[in-house]
């Protein structure tokens, strides 16, 4: 049986995929996606694969990493290079010195853990943005093309309810804490992939929020004046969003004019 976490993560994203490709998606979105983590759980179990064995977990995380991100590309989520690269490179080196001053002045003891640090910073981040930002977001956009607001902000709240997996295992402050900075980012992800009409800028924003909160926020109990904590985060990812500019629909063309 696989742990409530992994139980209620695939059950979310079996729903959102399933709901984005229809119902004959359904079979493919569970099988692929759905339960891939779940998947990746038990064959450690049947394989007797110990915890602080390396490449076997890195290998079976490799296939789950390569099976969701090609789902993804089929669907048409963009792994392109971003359309703006400057304003790309401005929004993740702000986004990487916010975190690394937010470490400093609110963050416990650095505990690096090289596994934990593979895991959260490099397969969470490809994970999450190919479903949520490429499948799921794709999907909303596709449906109502005339409010992409409104489509970032379902996407983001699908996004966040993922992330309230933590209940089973941490602290109710915590869990609040986190699905509230979910939402949030999954709010700034959304909007910048729209913007950069690629993947590539949030799996790269994502990837510097995890690696950061994984080395420097992990025990919860040890970080400095939690509510400025989240209120700065808030006000961080709250302001990328509203700086980003979701470009317009393209217009539609002109009909050829009639020669007298």
């Amino acid at each position: 049986m696989a742990p409530p976490q992994s139980i209620h993560e695939a059950s979310v994203v079996a729903v959102c995929l399933a709901w984005a490709d229809g119902v004959y998606g359904l079979a493919e979105a569970i099988a692929v996606c759905g339960f891939a983590s779940s998947v990746r759980l038990q064959l450690k179990r049947v394989l007797a694969v110990p915890p602080d064995a390396w490449r076997p977990h890195l290998a079976l995380r490799g296939c789950e990493v390569v099976a969701v991100a090609r789902y993804a590309a089929r669907r048409g989520a963009p792994f392109a290079a971003p359309r703006r690269k400057r304003a790309a490179i401005a929004t993740a080196l702000l986004v990487a010195a916010n975190h690394l001053v937010c470490a400093r002045f609110f963050g416990s003891p650095p505990r690096f853990q090289a596994r934990r640090l593979v895991d959260t910073a490099l397969a969470a981040p490809v994970l999450e943005e190919a479903v949520f930002r490429g499948v799921v977001l794709g999907a909303f956009l596709d449906r109502c093309p005339a409010s992409p607001r409104a489509c970032v902000l379902v996407q983001a709240a699908l996004f966040a309810v993922f992330h309230a997996s933590n209940w089973t295992r941490r602290q109710p402050d915590f869990v609040v804490a986190q699905v509230a900075l979910a939402w949030v980012c999954g709010t700034a992800y959304g909007a910048e992939a729209r913007a950069q009409a690629s993947l590539w800028t949030p799996i790269f924003l994502h990837a510097i929020n995890n690696a950061v909160s994984a080395v420097c926020f992990d025990d919860w109990t040890t970080v400095r004046r939690k509510p400025l904590l989240v209120l700065w985060a808030i006000l961080l990812y709250a302001t990328l969003a509203a700086m980003v500019r979701c470009p317009p629909p393209p217009l539609p063309p002109c009909a050829p004019s009639k020669s007298r």
